[in-house]
């Protein structure tokens, strides 16, 4: 059982950590919300508190920075046309039926991100974390529906927090789900993180 502890940032800080939250459900967000005239559901991705008990129930946490993406999105599996410094030349496979998406002929965009530091590796052997180190570059793909509603909002250079599971994401890959938590990092979040990793040897099951 986690329990409750509350290690929040001050609040004038935009986004809060804390490490507490056992037994706390994840709250329902509305059906619907509109962005440049798409309907797009509640984006919870950018959530503004992370507790251990959201730590514990995720594959992987890991601290990336955007290194480049996709010039436009792709259904063909081509991968072709990108920007930044990432190697787009593995082409990605179609989203699997597991996989949060639009329909198909709305594609996908393939981001780069450069590993800065996993604070939890997915124990699965085919996940691109099973072996991955400082600056190792991980295909990231999301939807072009969720990038035209701003979920998530990912900008090339800037370096994040990213939670998820495996399932989220093609074979070989990471990928936008209804787990993922993602939120653009902030350096006093490194103790935090480094806390979450020793109490969930004792409490993640």
């Amino acid at each position: 059982m986690v329990h409750s502890q509350n290690t929040a940032p001050e609040e004038s800080h935009q986004y809060a950590v804390s490490s507490g939250g056992g037994g706390q459900h994840e709250p329902e967000a509305p059906t619907y919300r509109m962005h440049a005239g798409r309907e797009c559901g509640k984006c919870k991705i950018s959530t503004k508190r992370l507790n251990l008990n959201k730590f514990c129930k995720r594959d992987y946490a890991i601290m990336a920075k955007v290194i480049g993406k996709d010039t436009k999105p792709s259904d063909s599996g081509t991968g072709k046309g990108s920007t930044g410094s990432g190697n787009p030349s593995q082409p990605y496979q179609p989203p699997s039926p597991r996989y949060r998406g639009t329909p198909p002929e709305d594609g996908a965009v393939r981001f780069h991100l450069s590993v800065q530091k996993v604070f939890k590796r997915s124990r699965s052997p085919a996940s691109p974390l099973a072996k991955a180190s400082k600056w190792s570059d991980v295909p990231y793909i999301v939807s072009a529906h969720d990038l035209d509603c701003r979920c998530p909002k990912l900008k090339v250079h800037r370096s994040y927090l990213i939670l998820g599971n495996e399932s989220e994401g093609p074979a070989g890959t990471l990928g936008v789900g209804p787990r993922t938590i993602l939120i653009e990092w902030r350096d006093e979040w490194h103790r935090r993180l480094r806390k979450f990793q020793r109490q969930a040897d004792r409490t993640c099951h």
